[in-house]
């Protein structure tokens, strides 16, 4: 739950990094700056990755991981590669699909 509300809250703080500099508050869009996405890649890869694990452990079934591990796999990847960071359309766009 940390690792997804980390990155739903990273695109979504992107819609108004320039009113947080300005009244000092510090967001983990200005904290990841222009590395955003490497970051939130990371943190994806490990999210997925602890889905996985999950998974392995309840001894779950393939449904499981083809909806589940996988489905959340590719909406993410497909969330980063698609959002611009710098509009705040596209940003909340993603934040609320």
């Amino acid at each position: 739950g940390v690792a997804w509300t980390l990155i739903y809250d990273t695109i979504y703080a992107h819609q108004d990094k320039k009113d947080d500099i300005k009244v000092g508050v510090k967001s983990s869009a200005l904290l990841f700056g222009e590395n955003t996405k490497t970051y939130l890649t990371g943190v994806g890869a490990f999210m997925v990755g602890c889905l996985t694990v999950t998974g392995i452990q309840a001894q779950l079934a393939l449904p499981y991981y083809a909806f589940a591990v996988c489905g959340t796999g590719m909406h993410l990847m497909w969330q980063l590669r698609t959002v611009d960071l710098e509009n705040p359309q596209s940003c909340n766009r993603k934040f609320v699909s």
